[in-house]
């Protein structure tokens, strides 16, 4: 069930991305330039690797401002095969309600995509016992959560800063939402 339905969604991205990408017959068509890529500090620093780090491995991230169970966080991080110097994508992949950051990275697939398509992808995990987010504009854990894990990778490795993105689930597509007006001009 689970395959079909993965596969009925990206069916219907793809009809839907090349609805959006094509023009009326007759249409002015416009020449798109590809933005240059804006390298993150780790670009230039250099890669530092746990030798023990698997896919599996929690990444833990301290978050400023925050006390508590807050003060402390965790996320899993998957690099693409060709993973160096050159600036890469970063997709923020969020969990929905109840779920937890280490089922959905096996249900959404997108560790695997980017592993073979050349980005890095980062799966945080809510808070609480029953795992979810808090998608305040303002005051909330989760969002300075997230700030902080995405100043960790794109400190430690080499991020094309002008494509970072957000996707998520249920509870983490409104937590996409909130990143969405708070990182705006991130």
């Amino acid at each position: 069930m689970l395959r079909r339905s993965v596969r009925s969604t990206a069916v219907v991205l793809a009809v839907l991305g090349s609805l959006a990408l094509a023009a009326p017959a007759g249409a002015a068509t416009a020449t798109t330039t590809k933005a240059k890529a804006r390298p993150s500090t780790g670009c230039t620093a250099p890669q530092k690797f746990e030798t023990n780090r698997t896919p599996d491995t929690q990444i833990t991230v301290a978050v400023p401002g925050q006390t508590g169970e807050y003060a402390s966080r965790w996320y899993y991080e998957n690099l693409p095969n060709d993973a160096g110097s050159k600036p890469v994508p970063v997709v923020v992949d969020l969990h929905g309600y109840s779920e937890g950051a280490t089922v959905h990275r096996l249900m959404s697939g997108m560790s695997t995509l980017g592993a073979t398509s050349g980005f890095i992808t980062v799966t945080p995990q809510g808070q609480g016992p029953v795992p979810r987010w808090d998608t305040a504009l303002t005051g909330s854990p989760d969002v300075a959560f997230i700030g902080a894990m995405l100043d960790q990778v794109e400190a430690q490795h080499c991020i094309d800063l002008n494509r970072v993105y957000v996707q998520g689930l249920s509870n983490g597509a409104f937590m996409t939402s909130a990143l969405a007006c708070v990182y705006a001009d991130r």
